[in-house]
């Protein structure tokens, strides 16, 4: 089954299947929803309060950065992480990326990328919330973790990649507001076993430069939508009755870039400034 249509069965077999309330068709959702995706370049401020280290079962998201610099002229990789915000009762998501293979590529795609050790649980946002009934996380569904292998360096090849994840249900519980996480909290949280400030935090993605890419611009990872490697980028979101899929448009979606420059990279060479009309003998 290749990568276009792996997530969505997955998802389709986790939720459908385990839930037969859940309604095929899409309906009106519950919750008024304005989902963004976006890579947060530069992650220090970015953390997961673990129970098992007298925490409180949280995420905090600081400050999207856009982009990160570098100064290696070898193979090398960055850590970077997938965050998600303004949305309310997620099931699950998947994502969208285009990118040069041989600049800056994804390598392994982590969608559980913390840890509670006190439930010895591997989490992401999708299934940071706890099951009142069975006082543990929901386990999860995940699609494409794995990327394709790099391409031949410098040969500028286009590729892209589909992953992404979903709370299971059936015999682990109803799919329901209260094991749907939100960020931001609503103004009455439908569960308290969980907090998010800033954002949550979808999955952690290794990304690697690939060779001596010194001083050659912006390296992209581009979060896309349906155009032009369908399917696009999307929310699933529980609406009471049922779930609804949320497309998510090219504004929804923040990439990310990193560029390799000073340093061991040296400075680039400026281009000269052609001086006419004013040019002297």
């Amino acid at each position: 089954m290749s990568s276009r249509t792996l997530l969505p069965a997955l998802a389709l077999l986790a939720i459908a299947a385990s839930a037969a309330f859940l309604l095929s068709g899409r309906l009106t959702s519950h919750a008024v929803q304005n989902p963004t995706i976006s890579l947060d370049m530069v992650t220090p401020g970015n953390s997961y309060s673990d129970p098992g280290m007298a925490g409180n079962n949280s995420m905090t998201v600081g400050t999207i950065d856009s982009s990160s610099t570098g100064s290696q002229n070898v193979t090398h990789t960055h850590s970077v992480q997938l965050i998600i915000q303004n949305v309310e009762d997620l099931v699950g998501w998947q994502a969208r990326a285009n990118y040069i293979g041989d600049r800056m590529r994804c390598s392994i795609i982590n969608l559980t990328p913390f840890t509670d050790t006190l439930a010895g649980q591997q989490l992401g946002f999708a299934n940071l919330p706890i099951d009142h009934v069975s006082g543990i996380h929901r386990t999860v569904t995940t699609a494409g973790g794995t990327c394709p292998v790099a391409p031949a360096d410098n040969t500028n090849t286009p590729q892209t990649q589909l992953f992404g994840a979903t709370y299971n249900a059936g015999s682990e519980g109803p799919v329901d507001f209260a094991i749907s996480p939100d960020s931001p909290p609503k103004p009455v949280p439908d569960d308290s076993s969980y907090g998010t400030t800033g954002g949550g935090i979808l999955a952690s993605i290794t990304l690697q430069v690939v060779g001596n890419e010194c001083n050659t611009g912006p390296m992209v990872f581009d979060l896309d939508d349906g155009n032009p490697n369908p399917p696009g980028s999307k929310v699933v979101a529980f609406n009471g009755t049922g779930t609804t899929d949320l497309f998510l448009a090219e504004s929804a979606l923040g990439d990310g870039t990193h560029t390799e420059t000073g340093g061991t990279c040296g400075t680039p060479t400026p281009t000269p400034t052609p001086c006419f009309p004013n040019c002297t003998p």
